[in-house]
């Protein structure tokens, strides 16, 4: 900022985070988010995302006529074609979440520019419980129609008011 100095901006932000550390957050958790990946969707935001048409070839062809099994108490399933997912325990995995997660989410984090989100986990942060619920329905929504699905039961809700009536931090467990 042009004639002003640093501690003008730090004050700022500090300003910012003393007023979004207390509110509403929602820590959300989606259902087996590495296996639900559509690979359409996988496709499309890896080309939305910039990267080079090569490689997302090279990520076709890797993901092309891909199989699985299941290890069970009694042996090993019959293989099966796996048309959807990011295969487990690949070091491209997480990359490849990321992008998904980032393009599939672009335009709700505008809405809600003080979510977090780490992996498949997904913080979401609003001042009131209103506002909070209506940033959940609406990050259910955009996660949902393109594969995901939000897990009701490992969903939890924090409330956390320093000032008002006693204060203190509360927990409200899955259904949010």
């Amino acid at each position: 900022m042009p004639g002003k100095r640093t501690t003008n901006a730090m004050i700022a932000l500090r300003m910012l985070m003393e007023k979004y550390r207390e509110g509403q957050k929602e820590f959300v958790d989606l259902e087996k988010a590495y296996d639900r990946v559509p690979r359409v969707e996988l496709w499309h935001c890896m080309r939305k995302s910039g990267v080079v048409e090569k490689y997302v070839r090279i990520m076709q062809d890797m993901y092309e006529d891909s199989a699985a099994a299941v290890r069970c108490a009694v042996g090993m399933t019959d293989r099966f074609k796996a048309k959807v997912g990011l295969h487990q325990g690949s070091t491209l995995s997480p990359f490849l979440f990321a992008v998904v997660m980032d393009r599939l989410t672009d335009e709700i984090r505008l809405e809600s520019p003080w979510t977090k989100m780490f992996a498949d986990d997904i913080m979401i942060c609003r001042e009131s419980t209103e506002q909070a619920e209506v940033s959940l329905e609406r990050w259910r929504y955009a996660l949902e129609r393109r594969g995901m699905i939000v897990s009701r039961s490992k969903t939890e809700y924090m409330c956390v008011n320093e000032r008002e009536g006693g204060g203190g931090t509360h927990w409200r467990e899955g259904e949010c």
